[in-house]
């Protein structure tokens, strides 16, 4: 009976334990689950973190591509606008340059003209009008410069932007890189503007300068004209033509032969800015209807070959200067506000027996035109002075005066086309500086076409 109690007893206290673990299972069995939503929630919000932070890092990278994009932007505006800063100051120099150039060519056309031709002198005056002749073509180069866009091609001396670049160069290159240049042409003229042609030197220079490195050696350059062999071997040039060629010889790694035919692709590999470069060189060389070839084989550098179609220069035009210019007795006005040019011409228009009223104010030019219409034969006008422009000069001219002929001189920098000429009555322009015999020339066919067209000279006193 006794044993039977403690059996019982026994068997209470053990379900009660039982129990008492059960609940402890059961709790920590929650317990556990509770954990496990935690963790997992945390591992969800590690990873919610992770997607957070990479989306961040994204962002930094956009906005730090954004920020450079817009660091370079800037950048290209402040140069821009320097480069229109320096434009503006070119085109005035430029201006003032021709005024001063005029009396210089004129006095030495007259001077030439009275000198005997056995005479040494004559040689010097044939020089400095032939230096003359070479200033105002680096002028006329500096004005197309000034405007800082792509103007149309026209004759352009490739010599002096070939030889100022490569001056400039030599400042920035190393030491260790040595420049041997070698001009070999006389007529050096090609359908081009500076803008383009500076852009192109300076691309192609960068890029050889680059491939060369730090190591050194010599960079060749060479101008010259394009021999019948090297037509004959660039079918894309056309063998009835001249060509001017230039050459560029590095001594850089030089390449396998089937990488230059990949690098005047701007997206090739590798993507970086040589290939942009001479991108820039092919697409300016085809805009000028020339060619751009490269030779090059590994650890003997390259050589690069661009084919510019040359202009023919008119060989008669020196010859025809020795002719004495055609003279006149008629009655020209002259105007214009630099006080040396408007001296030298009216002592150059009276040493071919035209008689000359000058004038430095275009408003007294107008007061003198009105009281006399009938007392010139001809005007000759500046485009650029104070109070009144040339073109509103020639249309009060042609208002008071249909008949009068008139010619309008400018710096070349913008001329005006025929349409607007023809509506305000201009029927020829000087170009800046003025040279004796062509615009004695110019004035004698005016002036013999007025006559016709009258049927008698009507002034003639």
């Amino acid at each position: 009976m006794l044993f039977r109690k403690s059996r019982d007893g026994f068997e209470s206290r053990i379900r009660e334990q039982t129990a008492v673990l059960e609940k402890t299972r059961q709790a920590l069995q929650n317990e556990m689950a509770a954990h496990r939503r935690t963790q997992n929630a945390l591992e969800e919000s590690e990873r919610k973190h992770q997607l957070l932070e990479a989306a961040l890092t994204g962002w930094e990278n956009k906005y730090g591509a954004m920020k450079d994009t817009m660091n370079e932007m800037t950048s290209r505006l402040e140069h821009a606008q320097s480069m229109e800063a320096l434009g503006a100051l070119a085109g005035g120099i430029a201006h003032d340059f021709k005024n001063i150039l005029s009396p210089i060519m004129m006095y030495a056309g007259m001077a030439s003209m009275e000198i005997p031709a056995q005479d040494p002198l004559h040689s010097h005056m044939d020089q400095i009008i032939k230096a003359g002749n070479r200033a105002d073509a680096l002028v006329r180069q500096l004005l197309l410069f000034s405007r800082q866009n792509h103007s149309e091609p026209g004759p352009l001396m490739i010599r002096p932007i070939l030889k100022e670049t490569l001056k400039w160069l030599r400042f920035s290159i190393p030491a260790a890189i040595r420049i041997k240049q070698s001009i070999e042409v006389e007529s050096d003229m090609v359908p081009a503007d500076p803008v383009r042609m500076h852009r192109l030197l300076t691309n192609l220079f960068t890029h050889v300068i680059e491939r060369m490195g730090h190591k050194g050696g010599i960079l060749n350059v060479g101008l010259m004209d394009a021999d019948s062999e090297s037509l004959k071997r660039h079918p894309d040039l056309i063998p009835e033509r001249s060509y001017l060629k230039l050459t560029v010889s590095d001594a850089g790694t030089g390449m396998e032969s089937e990488v230059p035919a990949q690098l005047f692709e701007p997206y090739a590999p590798p993507k970086n800015a040589a290939g942009l470069r001479l991108a820039a060189v092919h697409d300016i060389v085809k805009q000028l209807s020339g060619a751009v070839f490269i030779n090059s084989a590994p650890e003997k550098g390259a050589t690069f070959e661009i084919f510019f179609p040359k202009i023919k220069t008119d060989g008669s035009k020196d010859a025809g200067r020795r002719e004495p210019p055609p003279k006149g007795h008629e009655r020209i006005l002259f105007i214009d506000d630099d006080v040396m040019v408007a001296d030298a011409a009216k002592i150059m228009f009276e040493s071919l027996g035209y008689r000359v009223h000058k004038a430095t104010s275009s408003v007294a030019a107008l007061a003198a035109f009105k009281e006399s219409p009938l007392n010139f034969d001809l005007v000759i006008t500046d485009r650029v002075m104070p109070d009144m422009a040339g073109e509103d000069l020639c249309r009060e001219f042609v208002r008071i005066r249909p008949d009068i002929p008139i010619i309008l001189c400018t710096g070349g920098d913008e001329m005006i086309n025929e349409e607007i000429a023809e509506e305000i009555g201009i029927q020829a322009f000087f170009i800046k500086p003025i040279a004796i015999h062509k615009t004695a020339l110019t004035i004698r066919r005016l002036l013999d076409q007025q006559r016709n067209k009258n049927g008698k000279d009507p002034h003639h006193r």
